[in-house]
C-alpha cells in the first residue's frame, strides 16, 4: 500500500499556507471543481499513483478529514461511474494504515467523486479513468489508480494559477563528454513561444 499519509500532510500544509489544492493527475484528465461557500469539504489534493505505489491496481482511493486533519470514520462519499450516471456510495471505514475507502475503476468508467452532509457542500473531482497507456511495470492500460483527499475547511475558493499560455513541455537531450565518458542527460523543460 502506498503512503497516503505523506500526501495528506503535504496537502494540509499547502492549504494551511493559503495555497490552492494540488492536482498532479491533471495530465490524466482529472479536474477539480470547487464548490461555493465558506465552510466546504475542500479537495486538498488529487494524485495519480506511481507504478510502485499502484502495484497493478485500478482503484480510486479516497479519504475525508475533519478540520483537525483527522479521518472522519463512517463518512460517506458519493460517486458516479459515468457523467450523468447513477450515484453510488462508499463509506470511509478502512484501518488507518490505508486510505479511508477505495472504489474499483473499470475500463469504461469515468468517475466523479464528492462528499456532502446536511450542513456542508463539497468540491468534486471528475475525469478519473483507467484508459491510460502503460507506464512501466505496475501502471498498465486499465491498471492505473488515483488518490483524492477532502477536508472540511473554512475559507473561500482559492483558484490555482492559470496555466502559462504559449508554452509547451519539450524533452531536452544534452550529450557531454566528462573525463572521457559520454554522458547523456534527458530533462523536461518548458519552452515559451515568442
Amino acid at each position: 500500500m502506498f503512503n497516503y499519509q505523506k500526501y495528506n500532510q503535504a496537502w494540509i500544509e499547502n492549504a494551511d499556507a493559503g495555497k490552492p489544492y494540488i492536482n498532479d493527475a491533471k495530465s490524466y484528465g482529472v479536474e477539480v471543481f470547487q464548490a461555493e461557500g465558506n465552510e466546504v469539504y475542500r479537495v486538498l489534493g488529487a494524485h495519480h499513483l506511481t507504478g510502485d505505489e499502484n502495484r497493478f491496481n485500478h482503484h480510486l482511493f479516497v479519504d475525508v478529514l475533519n478540520r483537525d486533519g483527522q479521518r472522519i470514520q463512517g463518512k460517506r462519499i458519493y460517486f458516479t461511474q459515468s457523467p450523468g450516471g447513477d450515484v453510488h456510495e462508499a463509506i470511509i471505514d478502512k484501518p488507518t494504515n490505508e486510505p479511508g475507502t477505495n472504489i474499483p475503476i473499470w475500463p469504461n468508467d469515468t468517475v466523479t467523486v464528492y462528499t456532502k452532509s446536511a450542513n456542508y457542500v463539497s468540491d468534486s473531482v471528475t475525469g478519473i479513468h483507467v484508459r491510460h497507456p502503460d507506464e512501466g511495470q505496475h501502471n498498465r492500460l486499465y491498471h492505473h489508480s488515483f488518490y483524492v483527499c477532502f477536508q472540511l475547511r473554512t475559507g473561500e475558493v482559492i483558484d490555482p494559477p492559470p496555466p502559462v499560455e504559449d508554452t509547451h513541455l519539450i524533452e531536452v537531450i544534452t550529450i557531454t563528454k566528462h573525463n572521457g565518458v559520454i554522458v547523456k542527460k534527458i530533462s523536461m523543460e518548458y519552452e515559451i513561444k515568442c
